[in-house]
């Protein structure tokens, strides 16, 4: 920090999208404080989402020095999609966060890519003395086209969607990703492009909003999300 203010050194910064997700956590956290300093019953005017204990959390300062210092890791993980649990040794790159949790990515040596791996899953988690010299990775291209964590697959495609008028808003007020365009208005409903991985979590985002949206294309990812509707459905006949 100057005299005058901030500045950005940008061999050193993350990518700007962090530093400004940074920023706005610190300058809310100042004015929080501020308030505070003035009057302590104004705590009990702000509200934050509750999402039990952080699990794991204690480990970032860890993976952070292992991070820091270019050493790999050991630890046992749990894949909750599969019920796995293995025993890992991979080269940390970076931290990201998703949803509330914290997540470690490295490259795991057997197939020398990029992987992620939720911190709350970590278990024995071992800082080796052993040092690997970093590649010259674009970590930020890992996400370019990535909504949430899964990044290795499938591959980025044209996707379509239809809005009612209400979702549309939300959508407008909260893009879904930077790639999103708007299309034309037609009988109350608007299209939407964008150029991502359909992924998992972009399917949950699509779940999350009902009835709101639909999915035009691309067909299988219109098949996919349909068939998750009615597997959900049929567990309401009864």
């Amino acid at each position: 920090m100057s005299k005058r203010g901030y500045y950005i050194d940008k061999t050193l910064s993350c990518t700007s999208e962090s530093f400004y997700r940074f920023m706005e956590i610190a300058s809310t956290s100042e004015l929080i404080q501020e308030s505070l300093k003035e009057n302590k019953e104004l705590f009990s005017l702000v509200s934050y989402e509750s999402t039990g204990d952080l699990i794991g959390i204690q480990l970032l300062s860890k993976l952070l020095l292992a991070i820091r210092e270019s050493r790999v890791i050991k630890f046992v993980h749990e894949n909750f999609y599969t019920g796995r649990i293995g025993d890992f040794e991979i080269k940390p790159y970076f931290l990201k966060e998703y949803q509330s949790r914290w997540y470690i990515i490295g490259e795991v040596d057997w197939d020398k890519k990029f992987w992620n791996f939720g911190v709350d899953r970590i278990q024995d988690l071992e800082i080796t003395d052993k040092v690997f010299k970093r590649k010259k990775a674009d970590l930020e291209k890992l996400y370019e086209h990535t909504i949430g964590l899964n990044f290795n697959e499938p591959k980025p495609e044209r996707v379509e969607l239809l809005f009612n008028e209400i979702q549309i808003k939300y959508v407008r007020a909260l893009q879904l990703h930077e790639s999103q365009i708007e299309g034309e208005t037609k009988d109350g409903f608007t299209a939407v492009d964008l150029y991502v991985r359909p992924n998992y979590e972009f399917m949950q985002k699509i779940l999350m909003m009902g009835d709101g949206v639909e999915v035009i294309k691309p067909k299988w990812f219109r098949d996919q999300v349909k068939k998750v509707l009615k597997d959900t459905l049929s567990k309401y006949k009864k």
